[in-house]
Formats: C-alpha cells, sequence, structure tokens
C-alpha cells in the first residue's frame, strides 16, 4: 500500500484565482486612480436641476482637476450628490463643457466660502482635460494686475434709452453674482473689480452701451460710498457677465483704492 493513500495527506487544493474586481480591497488602500493637476482657474457652475438658458450660473473656482473629478470652490453651499454643470474657456474663446459632475463632498470655511469635491459623471479624456489645462495657463496669462473686490454694488441706469420697439417689462429687481467692473488707469494698466452681489434696482439688464449708472457699494470691510461710471461695453463669458467702465467724473482716493486705482499725488477730497 501506498504510504501516500491516508485522506490526511491529500495534496492541498490550488488557490481559487479571484478576478480584480472579486479580490477584497487592499485596507487603506488609495481609491484615487486618476492624476491631479492644481491650478487655479475661474469657471462656472449650474445646478443640473436648475439647467435653462436664463439660470442664473455661479462663479467658481477649479483648484484641482483630473480626469475622474473636480475641486471647486464656490460662495454658496450645494448638496452632497447635487449634480453641476461645470465650465469654463478655452485659448479660441470657445467654451470647455459644459461637463457634468456630482457633488462628493462639501466643507464651509469661516469666509462663508465652500470646498467641493466633485465626480464627473463620466471621466474627461486626455484631450479634455488638455483643454481644461491650456484654459487655465491662459487665465494666468490674462489675469488683470491689479485685482479688488467688493461685497455687494446697488446700481441704478440715470439715462436708459430703450431700443426701437423694445418693451419694457414689469418692474423688478435683478440680482446677479460674480459681476466684474473692469477699467483701465491712467498709466494704462487694467483693474478689475470683483463684484460678489449686484443688484440692479432700475433698468433694463445688461446695460445698453454708454449707459450712466449710479453705483451705491459696500465693500468687504463695510464702507460704503456712491459713485457713477458709464458702460462703455456690458458682455457674458461662462455665465459671468463683465461691465467695462470709465468713471463719469474724477473720483476721491477712497474710490480709486476700491476699484483698484492708483492714487495721485493730489487726490481729490472725500
Amino acid at each position: 500500500m501506498s504510504i501516500f493513500s491516508s485522506k490526511t495527506d491529500r495534496p492541498a487544493s490550488p488557490a481559487v484565482s479571484r478576478s480584480p474586481q472579486e479580490q477584497p480591497a487592499a485596507k487603506g488602500a488609495e481609491c484615487r486612480v486618476w492624476e491631479r493637476h492644481g491650478c487655479d482657474m475661474q469657471a462656472a457652475c449650474q445646478s443640473v436641476a436648475n439647467r435653462s438658458s436664463n439660470d442664473l450660473m455661479w462663479p467658481a473656482t477649479i483648484r484641482n482637476i483630473s480626469r475622474g473629478g473636480v475641486g471647486l470652490v464656490v460662495d454658496r453651499r450645494f448638496e452632497r450628490g447635487t449634480g453641476l454643470f461645470i465650465e469654463c474657456q478655452t485659448k479660441k474663446a470657445e467654451c470647455v463643457g459644459p461637463y457634468m459632475a456630482r457633488v462628493v463632498h462639501a466643507t464651509s470655511r469661516p469666509d462663508g466660502i465652500w470646498l467641493l469635491g466633485c465626480s464627473f459623471v463620466r471621466p474627461l479624456t486626455d484631450e479634455q482635460l488638455n483643454e481644461f489645462l491650456q484654459a487655465a495657463a491662459l487665465q494666468v496669462d490674462r489675469q488683470p494686475k491689479r485685482l479688488a473686490e467688493v461685497e455687494r454694488v446697488t446700481a441704478r441706469v440715470l439715462n436708459e434709452k430703450l431700443p426701437p420697439g423694445f418693451q419694457k417689462r414689469d418692474s423688478r429687481t435683478n440680482l446677479l453674482a460674480g459681476v466684474a467692473l473692469e477699467g483701465v488707469t491712467s498709466e494704462g494698466e487694467t483693474v478689475r473689480l470683483m463684484v460678489r452681489r449686484l443688484c440692479l434696482m432700475t433698468g433694463i439688464w445688461p446695460p445698453a452701451d454708454g449707459a450712466l449708472l449710479q453705483l451705491s457699494v459696500l465693500t468687504t470691510t463695510a464702507e460704503t460710498f456712491t459713485t457713477h461710471i458709464r458702460a462703455l461695453t456690458c458682455s457674458q463669458l461662462e455665465g459671468r457677465w463683465t461691465i467695462r467702465y470709465a468713471f463719469a467724473e474724477p473720483q476721491p482716493a477712497q474710490v480709486l483704492r476700491v476699484f483698484g486705482h492708483p492714487v495721485p499725488a493730489d487726490p481729490i477730497e472725500e
């Protein structure tokens, strides 16, 4: 009799091979599979549930992006699971996106800003990711040297002229987020004032080229003042409005500082 006929000496069964999907996840393993690219890119987002041509696009900053997701900084809260459309501008002045993503986590900061981690519904292709990164590089090149920001501006159109055949709707307030006021200093330098909230009390939006606007400004440090500008042009890109302006009269030092203009040696008395 063979000494190997005993049941206790039976050869061990071969190990069962598992597919990658069946393999137990390693404890503490990193779930991220896409390479993240840090950036500081201006963009716009909009809730999928409220998507329409007339809905407000909320300004956002992309802090990092990968083929699988994006990190956003916004000034309003979006609940976990919210679907968002995200878009920005390419170097050809064309729109990148919109691409649909879902909020995975949202973290508030003491200054009222929200940090959103979002996952794309469909991963970006390498080409689409490169479009985002090229747009980010372009924005760095175009970024004005001077940047200022105010909390709220209440605007009134003083010399409104309606286009022929235009029928004005019932009077109502227009509230817009993330409006940029862009001007040129006496030295030829571009300066931009970012308005977190602009409230148009009278007049149609967007204001006509050449319209005279009265602005009541509340700064981030709770300063208030009133000034007048002339809207040279008004345009929209990525859901964000920009008004190119010129001051309607000489300005005191306080206004120049807030708008990002250099203060002359002999400023106008405030």
